[in-house]
């Protein structure tokens, strides 16, 4: 069984205890992703008007880049095992606070506080569990087992996803976030067994290249590089790209959903539904594609299948009014962004960062998710702002404002894969990758 496992799902001999424990932190990291979001999105839907979503994503420009800030700067300071577990605390301890908020107030602004930092929690999660990763693996068993490590994070998906509805019943949309606590305490457990266990792979070291510069000298640094660059520039295109999909998505659904129970128990069902599409995606076709048609082919899978998708939404949206067809050829375009985003695009993209050396890895993933790319993201939360409160466009002008946004992902996305190889040669000659 063992053996059938390990052929089924690309897993060599030794690296089954690694995997397994890297799983373990997928599946504890989408617990939050999925309950947080859900409360967030549920009560600010009710709270507000979808129109003011860009002002979320105009906060979150502020807020994403103060985190990466202070985040890069105590990473100096302390080795990579401790500042992941202080991030797993910070993590923890920031819907446990919003929860006891939202039970004590019933004021607006609570709900637009935690609907922000959704996107902080899903940036520094994502910090976690890929930094990690790149350190226990290499270039050459990412490509294979990276899709299959962030398939944990769909099976707590499918689960949470599946429960949510009779929990929001039982419980109430708020009390939702105690399961984000719990799954960063699980996250923040399995850490400290990855830590003991694999304590070699994850040590923290100054090496070759000297002490960590300074913040201005890693960015002149990311600007003389074209392949750092690219990479910076590919996050901030997924970023906004992810805001115009998530603006027309919550956009149809604050339509047809009156409630935060509805809208919580919708997004739950649909969460579980997808995350079963995306499991089998992530866990069979991703590692295949990968090797089959290399980085390019998994950057621009994404952009490619979002644009077929958003030509459908503006066909169905011609006619000026809301239909269930224009309704589920929205949702149809949100799961396609999650099934090719997810099983492609992520494993790709963070395979960019392999030729980087280990504390390297950390701060450029770090510089690039919290501080380059949410600058983008607040250009783009202005430019939403404008088409829907300042030009009154619905979801179907937004997907139709969506389209150059996806033709320059493509043409960056090609870019940077075909920079890849050259980059790794480099490394490989100056120095091995770490």
């Amino acid at each position: 069984m063992k053996k059938l496992l390990g052929r089924l799902f690309g897993i060599e001999d030794g690296e089954g205890r690694a995997v397994g424990l890297s799983l373990v932190q997928a599946v504890s990291l989408g617990l939050p992703r999925l309950f947080t979001l859900a409360v967030g999105a549920a009560l600010f839907l009710e709270r507000y008007p979808a129109e003011d979503i860009p002002y979320v994503y105009l906060a979150a420009s502020v807020a994403l880049p103060t985190a990466g800030i202070l985040h890069l700067s105590i990473a100096r300071r302390t080795s990579f095992v401790r500042m992941q577990l202080g991030t797993l605390i910070v993590l923890a301890a920031f819907p446990a606070a919003f929860l006891l908020l939202l039970r004590a107030s019933s004021a607006s602004w609570p709900a637009f506080a935690l609907f922000v930092w959704c996107g902080v929690e899903l940036h520094l999660s994502n910090i976690v569990l890929w930094s990690t990763a790149n350190r226990m693996f290499t270039v050459r068993q990412g490509k294979r087992l990276f899709g299959l490590i962030g398939a944990g994070e769909i099976v707590a998906a499918i689960a949470g996803g599946a429960v949510l509805p009779l929990l929001t019943r039982s419980l109430g949309t708020v009390d939702l976030l105690a399961v984000s606590v719990v799954g960063f305490l699980l996250t923040f457990l399995g850490f400290v067994v990855t830590a003991r266990t694999f304590r070699t792979r994850l040590a923290h070291r100054v090496g070759r290249e000297g002490p960590a510069p300074t913040r201005g000298r890693e960015l002149l640094a990311v600007l003389r590089d074209r392949f750092l660059l690219l990479i910076f520039l590919t996050y901030a295109l997924v970023l906004s790209a992810g805001f115009f999909v998530n603006s027309i998505f919550y956009f149809q659904v604050r339509e047809t959903f009156p409630s935060a129970t509805d809208v919580a128990i919708f997004l739950g069902r649909f969460t579980a539904v997808s995350s079963v599409l995306a499991l089998v995606f992530r866990a069979l076709l991703s590692s295949r594609f990968l090797l089959r048609f290399g980085l390019v082919g998994g950057l621009v899978a994404t952009p490619a299948a979002l644009l077929g998708a958003a030509l459908v939404v503006v066909h169905y949206g011609r006619p000026g009014w809301a239909s269930p067809e224009l309704f589920w050829s929205v949702v149809a375009m949100r799961l396609m962004e999650r099934l090719f985003s997810g099983a492609l695009g992520q494993p790709a993209y963070y395979s960019l960062y392999q030729p980087l050396s280990r504390e390297r890895r950390t701060r450029v993933q770090t510089a690039a998710e919290t501080i380059a790319g949410p600058i983008v993201g607040g250009v783009t939360g202005a430019l939403l702002l404008f088409l829907t409160k300042g030009l009154s466009l619905s979801a179907v002008g937004l997907t139709a404002a969506f389209l150059p946004v996806l033709l320059v992902w493509l043409v960056v996305g090609a870019a940077v894969g075909r920079a890849f190889p050259a980059a790794l040669t480099s490394t490989l000659r100056r120095r091995g990758v770490s």
